[in-house]
């Protein structure tokens, strides 16, 4: 019989997926901030969304309030520091998803929607490492 799969295993393919379509994103405007096909972009920033959603309920609902009631005191710093760190970015980026509701604010301005994908996906992808260098393996150490 194989070996179960570390409690975190799951997130960290989250996260894996969440990274490949931000990166998807990206490559789909220039050095200069334009977008060859906006509907296509806005699709996939759609996808994204949906994925981060699911990912956020995940956390938000389940392992963030497991690992603040940890019985290692380790654990629950962590978990608390990123959340303190970190607790906000989804609303930024639901606050960037909300400038750029259709392919078409995303063709009116180009340039910024690249450099304000840039940032919010520095920030998320910022928050992906740190949970996945930092605190899934503390949480799987203690499983």
């Amino acid at each position: 019989m194989p070996p179960l799969p570390p409690p975190s295993e799951r997130f960290r393919q989250q996260h894996a997926h969440l990274l490949q379509l931000a990166l998807e994103i990206g490559q789909m405007f220039d050095a200069a901030g334009q977008v060859a096909d906006a509907d296509a972009c806005r699709r996939k920033l759609a996808t994204f969304a949906g994925a981060l959603r699911v990912h956020a309920a995940m956390e938000n609902e389940a392992l963030y309030p497991r690992l603040l009631e940890h019985p290692a005191s380790e654990v629950r710093d962590a978990a608390a520091r990123l959340l303190d760190e970190c607790g906000p970015l989804y609303d930024e980026f639901h606050d960037f998803l909300g400038c750029w509701p259709t392919a078409a604010s995303i063709r009116a301005d180009a340039p910024r929607f690249a450099r304000d994908a840039r940032r919010v996906f520095r920030k998320l992808g910022a928050r992906m490492m740190k949970e996945n260098d930092t605190l899934y393996p503390l949480a799987d150490a203690h499983a």
